[in-house]
């Protein structure tokens, strides 16, 4: 597919900061993480890999939950919630979203898999109601607001119902303001089969054996040719909130016609901006998926 308009989605939960030893929490509910723990802080939602899971001690029941961030600065304008490899739909979660304890109203939502097109959700009194399709979901505020608290709220289903009907996973959550360049690359590269995960060996006898660690990165050289100064400070801020490559962060191609995310890190330690004119600017950037 095509690339066409291109929307940032950086994690501000870093940024911002918190307290590693309690936050993110878990509210009404008993959870364990990924190395066994079941108190102190949930820390596989800001571990920046997605396939280390919390679980949610759900199923079979009606008790709610929710995850609630309480950071350090404001993220200013937050327009997104992201919630990365979960199983609302396998265990009949409900999700909304809300700042400081009060419910923050919700534009849209949409679901589906990482690396390709995902789906419009139903969105009823402000609740993203099931099938809500395993994988990952994109939350976008209606508005932007200015917080360092937020939560992520879990109901069962309770339009027809039924409790959770298996625990709850979720892997990686991310918060923050989105940037949309105002026109999208003209100039891309893009490698499909980087498959730098698989090595082969070659016996004294000449055999060969292949060993696979891990599958395909995809990698992504886009260039803007042409942007303006507003657009340019964008950039520099996705490139700031991310600390270069220290970071992943996830993106829009605009490849379909609903979101179509990936999950990336910057492979430059510094953002390639060119000025034209007073005015111009040309930036490209260098981004790899994570695996």
């Amino acid at each position: 597919m095509a690339i066409g308009t291109v929307v940032f989605y950086p994690n501000y939960i870093h940024n911002s900061g918190y307290d590693a030893a309690a936050e993110p929490s878990i509210v009404t509910q008993n959870y364990a993480s990924s190395g066994g723990e079941t108190t102190g802080a949930a820390y596989d939602l800001v571990d920046n890999r997605r396939d280390a899971r919390i679980t949610i001690d759900t199923s079979g029941e009606t008790d709610n939950f929710n995850v609630d961030f309480d950071l350090t600065a404001n993220i200013t304008a937050a327009n997104f919630v992201i919630v990365d490899n979960h199983n609302f739909q396998t265990a009949s979660a409900e999700i909304t979203v809300g700042y400081g304890g009060s419910a923050q109203t919700i534009a849209s939502g949409y679901a589906g898999t990482l690396n390709n097109a995902l789906a419009l959700l139903t969105l009823s009194t402000n609740v993203l109601r099931k099938p809500i399709t395993d994988g990952i979901l994109l939350i976008n505020f209606s508005g932007t607001r200015t917080a360092q608290n937020f939560e992520v709220y879990s109901t069962y289903e309770s339009d027809v119902g039924i409790e959770y009907t298996a625990d709850v996973l979720m892997g990686e959550i991310g918060i923050g303001a989105s940037f949309t360049p105002s026109v999208a690359p003209d100039i891309n590269l893009i490698e499909t089969q980087h498959f730098d995960g698989v090595e082969v060996r070659r016996s004294a006898g000449g055999q060969n054996t292949s060993f696979k660690r891990y599958g395909e990165r995809k990698a992504w050289a886009l260039t803007w040719s042409y942007v303006s100064n507003t657009d340019k400070e964008g950039f520099q801020k996705v490139f700031q909130i991310t600390e270069g490559g220290r970071y992943p962060f996830w993106i829009d191609l605009g490849e379909s016609a609903t979101p179509h995310l990936y999950y990336v890190r910057f492979l430059q330690n510094a953002l390639s901006v060119r000025k034209l004119t007073a005015n111009a600017y040309e930036v490209t950037i260098l981004i790899e998926s994570e695996v």
